[in-house]
C-alpha cells in the first residue's frame, strides 16, 4: 500500500503526520545521497528546503533555520542548473532569519538571492522576473528593518516596477503583488 506523501498529509490538515513523513523522507534521501551523490543531493536538498519551509509555518523556527541552512549548503555544492533553487532556498533562509529577529544575519542570503534572480532573469526574462521582484521585496523588508532606507527604497521601487510590469501582461496573477509593494513602499516613505 502506497503512503501518502508529506503534501497530500499537510493539504489533508494532518500536520505531525506530515511533519514525520517528511523527517523520514530526509533520513532516506540522505542515505540515497551518501551512496549516488550526484543522484540524491538535489532530493535531499530540496526535500530540507520543503521542510524548512513547513517548519517555519508550524512555528518552529529554529528547526527551520536548521534545514534552511543545509539546502542552502547542499545546493552550493551542485551544479548551476541548481542555481534557481540555491535563490529560492537563500529567499527562505532570509526570511527566516528574519523571523528570527535576527536582520544583520538576514541580509546576506536577501542580497545573494537577488543577485542570481538578477542573473536568472536576464537568462530567461518569463520565468524569474517574478522571483527577482519577490527577492527584491523581501530585500527592502530588510534593508527596511535596518534602517536603511535609501537601499530599502530602491529595492521596493524596483520590486513594484517589475511587478507593475508583470500585472500589465498578467493582471489576474500579480494585481496582489503591485498592493503589497505599494503598502510596503508607503510604510517606508513615512520613515523618511
Amino acid at each position: 500500500m502506497l503512503k501518502p506523501n508529506p503534501q497530500q498529509l499537510k493539504t489533508l490538515g494532518q500536520r505531525e503526520e506530515a511533519l514525520a513523513a517528511g523527517l523520514e523522507a530526509a533520513e532516506i534521501y540522505r542515505q540515497l545521497a551518501q551512496e549516488r551523490p550526484d543522484t540524491h543531493r538535489p532530493d535531499l536538498a530540496s526535500n530540507l528546503h520543503n521542510l524548512s519551509l513547513f517548519l517555519r509555518e508550524l512555528g518552529r523556527v529554529e528547526e527551520a533555520l536548521a534545514k534552511a541552512t543545509e539546502a542552502v549548503g547542499i545546493y552550493r555544492q551542485l551544479p548551476d542548473e541548481h542555481r534557481p533553487d540555491l535563490a529560492d532556498s537563500l529567499h527562505s533562509l532570509s526570511v527566516i532569519l528574519e523571523n528570527l529577529r535576527r536582520l544583520e544575519d538576514a541580509l546576506a542570503p536577501a542580497i545573494e538571492a537577488v543577485q542570481i534572480y538578477r542573473q536568472l532573469a536576464q537568462e530567461q526574462p518569463d520565468a524569474h522576473r517574478p522571483d527577482l521582484a519577490d527577492s527584491l521585496h523581501n530585500l527592502s523588508i530588510d534593508l527596511g528593518n535596518l534602517r536603511r532606507q535609501e537601499e530599502a527604497l530602491a529595492a521596493a521601487l524596483e520590486a513594484l516596477e517589475i511587478r507593475q510590469e508583470l500585472a500589465q501582461a498578467w493582471p489576474d496573477g500579480y494585481q496582489d503583488d503591485v498592493a503589497e509593494s505599494v503598502r510596503f513602499l508607503s510604510w517606508l516613505q513615512r520613515d523618511t
